[in-house]
């Protein structure tokens, strides 16, 4: 008869297995989309994005198309992946949520350098893959694209600030006015820019942004009066 001291350190070993063989598949996941992004970016260098397949993005990451099907649901999936992998790391750079109370938060937040230093890189996103970003613009899938960046940026914004409740009233801006306004906003700034040829840095647009929205737009989706 095999002792319980006996049992657990088996059991124990095959848990550790079991863990590391997740995080070994975990890595090889991430590295396998880190490729196939990899060759979209450089596929939207020589042709729009409306005339690349999947089989030739299959083929410039050296994979299957059984593989690309693993992770993304098709072309389009994988630009959306991107963008919100991007807001993750938007999200990290910020830090902590924003609570919004009074006008003492609001001054603190504004203060913080970090809100700018997160735009830019956000902006810096946008410029390194801006081929493929104008692609989807003015491509078929504009108005599609456009709208789930839209929707992507209000779930993001409903996660970052926090302030009183609403109440509603004339003077009252609903929350998700706002964060409508300002996702829209976002988009329309950013294919602005992109249009333009990235004129300015991206450290000058996001401290122009942040100028430009930052007050308002914090007051009204923390539930501060106007």
């Amino acid at each position: 008869m095999v002792g319980k001291q006996q049992i657990a350190p088996i059991v124990a070993s095959r848990n550790n297995g079991i863990v590391l063989a997740r995080r070994r598949a975990n890595l090889g996941g991430q590295r396998t989309r880190t490729v196939i992004q990899k060759a979209l970016v450089e596929l939207a260098d020589t042709k729009a994005f409306d005339r690349i397949s999947v089989g030739e993005i299959s083929h410039r990451a050296v994979i299957n198309r059984a593989t690309f099907y693993r992770y993304y649901k098709d072309k389009y999936d994988l630009v959306e992946q991107i963008f919100k992998s991007a807001l993750r790391r938007l999200m990290l750079d910020m830090g902590p949520p924003v609570v919004v109370l009074d006008s003492r938060d609001l001054d603190r937040v504004l203060d913080d350098d970090r809100v700018t230093d997160a735009w830019m890189r956000l902006f810096e996103h946008f410029a390194s893959h801006a081929r493929i970003y104008m692609s989807m613009f003015e491509g078929k899938a504009g108005v599609w694209f456009q709208s789930r960046m839209r929707e992507d940026l209000m779930g993001f914004f409903k996660g970052r600030i926090r302030g009183r409740p609403h109440h509603g009233g004339d003077r009252q801006v609903p929350s998700q006015v706002a964060r409508c306004f300002y996702a829209s906003a976002i988009v329309g700034v950013v294919y602005f820019w992109l249009a333009g040829g990235t004129k300015h840095t991206a450290a000058q647009m996001a401290v122009w942004f942040r100028q430009i929205a930052y007050r308002g737009f914090i007051r009204t989706i923390a539930g501060l009066p106007v």
